[in-house]
């Protein structure tokens, strides 16, 4: 379940509503608990998952609420991954142009439909759901009176026109809300609208649902300043900008993967570059959520690979360059799709067996 609970039952039940009714798909009726526990869940009924871009089918869309936000039910696969972040919703505009506004010089777009989508931290949850990785997604507290953060595309054709959003921040995740799951790893998805403050990566660290006595790996996206992360994330993911701005932070991680866009992606380890490639796509259609699926397939074949890898140092390496291409992959699928989308471990093995065989 997202964290939305407020200071009181009042404001827990407000909050609630206001999120379920942002997506209109709850009433007034039922009751606060029903709120509580359903309002983000429920609230995604509408988010377009159809064929294999979701990894769902029709029957299957109505759950893909619940089975990202509440950790006990609907798990699936053989890892559990816990993922934190900014959880939010882009909401695709979908139209027709065939004249300009004589009030202004912009076109005149006659809306044909409208399509939802998880994004942030929600769609790196459901790349991570798509390759059969069992989930449990905490985002930040919603503030009084606001619904999810969303971001709104208008679009004609796959051109966007423009973009705007809406509840651009939350409050911190709630740690103590979280239960001790045994969860293999943890994956952070910081996009600096709030969730994911210094505060809350100190007491992520002294957490007492980590199992002081088993390793768990964290995966680190953040838009922010990496320092408070430099002793705990084993692998970091900045794009170019957010390499080259926070540089001599970045040279201190043991490992880094630096997502290039159309130049591609390279794997860093204390600022050396080990392993780098071209973008595998062969054309692209919506960068929307690339980088998302880049840390969720790098998370995926990480996990995988931990079976019939040795750990010596050279074996840790190929391992983690194995991850990277993956996650090139990954980002291949996804951006030959249209809007914000997800891929299948299938669709990513089609896709790293024509790079081998040169096609």
């Amino acid at each position: 379940m997202v964290n939305i609970e407020g200071r009181g039952r009042r404001q827990r039940d407000f909050w609630a509503v206001r999120a379920a009714e942002a997506f209109g798909t709850v009433t007034k009726e039922g009751s606060v608990d029903d709120y509580t526990q359903t309002a983000i869940g429920r609230g995604m009924e509408g988010l377009d998952m159809e064929g294999s871009r979701g990894g769902f089918t029709d029957s299957g869309c109505h759950r893909l609420g619940d089975r990202l936000c509440d950790g006990n039910e609907g798990r699936h696969g053989t890892f559990s991954t816990l993922v934190l972040g900014d959880a939010m919703v882009d909401v695709y505009y979908i139209g027709t142009a065939t004249r300009l506004n004589p009030e202004a010089p912009i076109p005149v777009v006659k809306i044909d439909k409208t399509l939802r989508f998880p994004g942030g931290a929600a769609n790196v949850a459901a790349n991570l759901q798509s390759l059969g990785i069992r989930v449990s997604l905490r985002s930040g507290e919603l503030f009084y009176g606001h619904g999810p953060i969303t971001k709104n595309r208008l679009m004609v054709g796959d051109t966007q026109i423009a973009r705007w959003d809406e509840n651009d921040q939350c409050g911190p995740i709630d740690l103590r809300r979280i239960p001790n799951e045994g969860f293999d790893t943890i994956v952070v998805a910081d996009y600096g609208k709030g969730s994911t403050t210094p505060g809350v990566v100190r007491r992520l660290k002294r957490s007492e649902f980590i199992d002081k006595r088993t390793v768990i790996n964290v995966f680190v996206d953040t838009k922010t300043d990496p320092t408070p992360w430099l002793t705990s994330a084993l692998v970091m993911f900045p794009n170019e900008r957010e390499y080259r701005q926070y540089s001599k932070v970045y040279d201190q991680f043991e490992w880094v993967v630096s997502k290039r866009g159309a130049r591609g992606i390279a794997l860093h380890r204390f600022s050396k570059v080990v392993y780098e490639a071209p973008s595998f796509a062969r054309f692209v259609r919506s960068v929307n959520g690339a980088g998302d699926s880049v840390m969720a397939g790098f998370v995926f074949s990480y996990l995988n690979s931990q079976r019939y890898l040795t750990y010596t140092p050279k074996g840790e390496t190929v391992h983690m360059i194995f991850a990277t291409q993956y996650a090139n992959a990954m980002a291949a699928v996804v951006v030959e799709k249209p809007y914000t989308a997800t891929a299948t471990n299938e669709e990513v093995e089609e896709v790293l067996r024509r790079v081998n065989e040169g096609r």
